[in-house]
């Protein structure tokens, strides 16, 4: 670190990140720079009539921004936000969305507020909502009534041209979208003078949070952020010279770490190597390593990081433990698994990534939980937000699956025709990853929704599908060759054919207690409670086979958490 040791980074009294000497005094400041000394001003300087700290040059205004945000809380108003503040990248993926509640959730977490969120009672209170209205709002159905759209739109000041809809008053957008409806990057119509008001002059953040620096806000924003200040720093008389040392601090910053980028990387890729280990090993195994893993990242986060280095380990960890959330699901601890599953989506939400894989994890523990809706809608959120990939194919199935269950046969069939179609369209991967979706495990949601859709013949073609694919070379993964034998002995026996039933059943009897993992048993359970029901009562076989199934679900491997490593 340069300066014997000392932080390259010293706070002005403008509020601004330069390069300094320790013992030195910023070259801008005077010996008697100061907010009160007799009135006089040092180098022409003003001072926050609330708080006394130095104004920036461009700030016109009577109060520094940390002021101004505490006094137009308290008069029920949002604060100002600089321009930056719309080109940070999880607000960019809100609007984007077309959700308006994305980006109101968006907004309340940006880091211009301090080291915490806005609540969302003080947020709802701008937009007259209140704060359970506000939590409907962001985490339900996308508003499509334009009179509220641009209301909220304008409480916040989301500049015009970062909508995806027509303001009154205002000329058309353009090329916001493509053909696909692709938001196009927003374009900054701010002028530097209102960008200038992105750093408190005072460290008090008014939040009870740890400061937000300077410095990390502009690496967030881009090199554009960047740029644009450095613009406006140069136009003063000693503006280039200021931003040189602002400049170069902030590359100081961002160049400073107790992390090389090999340890990240290799950390991400034995990530993902676990990931297509999971098919292959015992649940217990594959948890054992993933939480191993999870402690490696935990030390790192505690380290000195770069900014692009601590969002890189959030989405490690988002994929770690969304991991963790499947493997605690398949032994039977659901809570656990929809604990590890609640702080993987923080850490996609927080790093700005793909929240596909948590959202996938948290529908098959809510499924297995029997909280079906939430199953439902959970999947819903994370197929809208993903990429062209089998997870997206996969959410749709799960959110037909769960809808299936809960008796919304329409939502079911929809979700699932969506699932089919994406499934041609999307590229193939190894086949036997945690997140992979090839045919075979197509064919166990195509099963299940056309079971409980009361459509046999469909849950035996999606049957026939599946063994197609496996006799062509595709991986078959045991537990779901198992799930699609139970699913078509469902079929059978609603067709009445008992025998067709046995015959599908009892291969899958021989698995081994570490490969009869929840989502397996739970299948083997259902088809039991069909050999029980009073019209097999008098029938041998169906009695021996349901002796079967329960002597195979006894052995099965019971659920418990595997004892973590620290190493």
């Amino acid at each position: 670190m340069p300066h014997g040791g000392y932080s390259p980074f010293t706070r002005c009294a403008d509020g601004l990140l330069t390069g300094a000497i320790p013992g030195t005094l910023p070259a801008a400041i005077g010996p008697d720079a100061g907010p009160w000394n007799g009135g006089r001003v040092a180098n022409s300087g003003r001072y926050c009539r609330g708080c006394g700290a130095r104004l920036a040059r461009d700030n016109t205004a009577t109060h520094c921004t940390a002021c101004a945000r505490r006094m137009s809380a308290a008069a029920g108003a949002p604060p100002a936000v600089p321009g930056v503040f719309w080109d940070s990248d999880v607000i960019r993926a809100a609007l984007a969305s077309r959700h308006i509640g994305r980006v109101i959730r968006a907004y309340r977490y940006h880091p211009h507020h301090g080291g915490r969120p806005l609540p969302q009672q003080r947020v709802g209170g701008w937009l007259g909502l209140t704060q359970a209205q506000l939590s409907r709002v962001e985490n339900g159905p996308a508003v499509t009534d334009l009179t509220r759209l641009t209301a909220w739109a304008g409480t916040l000041a989301i500049p015009a041209d970062r909508l995806w809809f027509h303001l009154p008053g205002q000329s058309e957008p353009t090329d916001q979208a493509d053909a696909h409806g692709a938001y196009a990057a927003p374009r900054s119509t701010t002028s530097p003078a209102r960008v200038s008001v992105d750093t408190d002059e005072s460290t008090d953040t008014g939040a009870g949070g740890e400061e937000v620096r300077r410095s990390e806000f502009l690496a967030a924003a881009g090199p554009a952020g960047v740029s644009e200040r450095a613009a406006q720093l140069a136009a003063g008389a000693d503006g280039m010279a200021t931003a040189a040392g602002e400049l170069a601090g902030l590359l100081a910053q961002l160049e400073d770490s107790g992390t090389h980028d090999a340890a990240v990387e290799r950390l991400s890729s034995l990530t993902a190597a676990l990931a297509e280990s999971h098919t292959g090993a015992p649940a217990r195994s594959v948890l054992d390593q993933a939480l191993r893993l999870h402690g490696q990242a935990r030390r790192m986060l505690g380290g000195r990081l770069r900014l692009s280095q601590r969002r890189h380990l959030y989405r490690i960890e988002s994929e770690l433990l969304a991991h963790v959330c499947l493997l605690q699901g398949d032994l039977k601890n659901d809570d656990l698994a929809d604990r590890y599953g609640l702080v993987a989506l923080r850490f996609a939400e927080e790093a700005g990534s793909n929240e596909a894989l948590a959202c996938t994890a948290l529908a098959k523990t809510y499924r297995w939980q029997d909280r079906l809706l939430e199953s439902a809608e959970i999947a819903r959120r994370g197929y809208e937000r993903s990429p062209a990939t089998p997870i997206r194919v996969q959410l749709a199935a799960q959110e037909a699956n769960a809808a299936a269950l809960f008796g919304d046969v329409s939502r079911a069939r929809e979700a699932m025709s969506r699932a089919e179609r994406d499934a041609e369209t999307v590229a193939p991967d190894s086949g036997v990853s945690a997140w992979s979706f090839g045919r075979g495990r197509q064919a166990v949601f195509a099963l299940s929704v056309a079971n409980q859709t009361g459509d046999p013949a469909g849950a035996l073609q999606a049957a026939n599908v599946a063994d197609a694919g496996w006799a062509n070379g595709e991986p078959r993964v045991p537990a779901n060759w198992a799930q699609v034998r139970i699913g078509a002995a469902i079929a059978h026996l609603a067709l009445g054919a008992l025998d067709a039933a046995i015959a599908e059943v009892e291969p899958v009897l021989t698995l081994p207690p570490e490969m009869r993992i929840a989502t397996v048993t739970a299948y083997t359970t259902a088809v039991g409670r069909q050999l029980g029901g009073p019209q097999y009562r008098d029938n041998r076989s169906a009695m021996e086979l349901l002796q079967k199934v329960k002597d195979f679900n006894t052995g099965a491997l019971p659920g418990g958490l595997p004892k973590a490593s620290n190493g």
